[in-house]
């Protein structure tokens, strides 16, 4: 059996090498710093395991994965601009980060030409250097239905198009007319692949609709979520996008974005499926949002058009023993996932440590009694619809009770250990929940839904911190075998919710690392 990914990058890194020495996306790349311009030496452990090769072609192949969803970022400018306040980034001592093209990307105006451009060296470079020495016949392909999928051809690297960010599609999303470039783009596109996905939302704010914090290694000012819900022309460019048979990836939009996104579904009698191509979920339902805040209210922050109020959520056990939730407006509430599987549509669970709710931001605080905790800002012109009628700065901070929540002996015990073995319990308690949604559903769900629903969606190459356990897609099979041993194990379920031989194990594996997506695509990609 082949596998499946539902989001990663793999061309994204090998083109912000400087122009001319940009490796083939079927390399695999270690970022190096460079001292003195003379010795070169390997950068920090996490900032290498974020910038190193997860998801290239080769790994891709060598992993067994010959259908996945290829994703195209064109890199925001104020993520551009910030990396490039990084003096090692600045002065060019990180090899495969060009400080030019940074730059280049700082500025704003140039997104779809750095779309067309990344595109156009993918299928410039479909087949693998003859030095590689890969199979005759292997090769990069995007597809634009199913029927051009075979299941058997591993050497065949069957892709779909997925569009992370809305930006992709803009010039200049300040500038005058970016309305109808955004269409003429979009149609443009279309004509030469078949996009099947758009995130209307990404790390900054862009004109469809309010985004989710998401920048966690950076300064967060840049990435306030600052608007409420979908624009008015939002709706507009929605309408555009699913009026062309375009999925509308869920991930990145902010939590009220995506109510106004359900109900306009509703509204329109949109029947093409709700996807989330790279989650992590909240492990609560969102009338539970305001229970888990940590040692004050939230509090208001920045000033005038920048005004937010910044929250932090204690991390609320999971499921499974040891493991808990990453609880920011980020990830899924239930209502999502319900809405999601009600729809008929996928979730791809992603690969991120930090978005699965591992607690691997500040080790070193945890050795000081800091507190395990996730970050997130609310956009003030959302307070009333998030916080409800009340005040914010009112908002009671929840009792630190370590039979519910995490502790800092806790997050540090987690640091020290075995976390490879760790990580796949983390990536089981978030299908677990998922699938406890279902059965816990007063909407009509059963097990099966959710069961049939899940995949793998790693975020590979898309600068996130990978699980220990499964560091780049070379390591699918395995992972899986791993995950399958764990929870062929009687004492795994115990306090799960459900009862061992309640769920198909070898079944459900087959389907989250394949037979899934495989379903899902047959019926929807055609």
């Amino acid at each position: 059996m082949p596998f499946f990914d539902f989001h990663c990058h793999p061309g994204m890194k090998c083109r912000l090498a400087p122009k001319g020495q940009e490796p083939s996306p079927w390399q695999n790349i270690t970022v190096q710093a460079q001292v003195l311009k003379i010795i070169k030496i390997n950068i920090s452990p996490m900032f290498a395991d974020a910038l190193d090769s997860q998801a290239s072609l080769q790994q891709l192949w060598k992993g067994g994965v010959n259908l996945f969803g290829l994703v195209i970022h064109s890199i925001e400018n104020k993520l551009a601009l910030q990396l490039l306040e990084k003096p090692i980034i600045r002065n060019g001592h990180v090899l495969q980060l060009d400080p030019q093209k940074l730059e280049r990307m700082g500025k704003g105006n140039d997104y779809f030409s750095i779309t067309k451009e990344e595109l156009k060296r993918l299928t410039d470079n479909n087949l693998p250097p003859q030095t590689m020495g890969l199979p005759a016949g292997t090769q990069l392909k995007f597809i634009k239905s199913m029927a051009e999928y075979d299941r058997n051809d591993l050497n065949t690297l069957h892709a779909l198009l997925i569009l992370e960010g809305s930006q992709n599609l803009f010039n200049d999303y300040s500038a005058p007319g970016f309305k109808e470039d955004f269409i003429k783009n979009l149609d443009e596109l279309s004509g030469n692949f078949r996009i099947f996905a758009i995130n209307p939302c990404h790390f900054q704010q862009q004109p469809i609709g309010n985004q989710a914090f998401a920048m966690q290694f950076l300064k967060n000012t840049p990435f306030f979520p600052l608007e409420r819900g979908i624009s008015e022309w939002g709706f507009e460019a929605i309408k555009a996008i699913y009026d062309r048979g375009i999925f509308v990836d869920t991930k990145h939009m902010g939590w009220y974005t995506r109510i106004e996104l359900y109900r306009i579904r509703q509204e329109w009698g949109i029947t093409l499926p709700l996807i989330c191509t790279h989650a992590g979920v909240t492990g609560i339902s969102n009338l539970e949002r305001l229970g888990y805040f940590y040692d004050r209210p939230p509090l208001d922050e920045g000033e005038n058009e920048q005004a937010v109020w910044r929250v932090r959520y204690l991390k609320k056990w999971g499921l499974v023993k040891d493991t808990a939730y990453n609880m920011s407006s980020l990830n899924l509430y239930d209502e999502d996932i319900e809405e999601i599987l009600l729809s008929g549509g996928m979730i791809g669970v992603s690969l991120d440590q930090r978005i699965i709710g591992f607690p691997a931001d500040e080790p070193l605080l945890y050795q000081e009694g800091i507190q395990p905790t996730d970050l997130d800002f609310i956009s003030k012109k959302e307070a009333n619809v998030f916080f409800g009628p009340v005040d914010p700065a009112h908002c009671p901070p929840r009792e630190e009770n370590n039979d519910e929540v995490m502790n800092f002996d806790d997050a540090d015990s987690q640091n020290r250990g075995n976390t490879g073995d760790l990580h796949a319990l983390y990536f089981l308690n978030q299908v677990l929940h998922i699938i406890s949604v279902a059965k816990n559903s007063k909407r009509g769900l059963k097990i099966a839904d959710a069961v049939r629903s899940i995949c793998i969606g790693s975020d590979l190459d898309g600068l996130v911190n990978p699980l220990d356990c499964c560091m780049d897609t070379t390591a699918y099979p395995a992972f899986k075998d791993q995950l399958l041993k764990v929870m062929s194990k009687k004492a795994f379920w115990k306090g799960t919710g459900f009862s061992f031989g309640e769920i198909n194990i070898a079944g459900l594996l087959d389907g989250i690392f394949f037979n899934n997506a495989e379903a899902f695509l047959l019926k929807y990609y055609v």
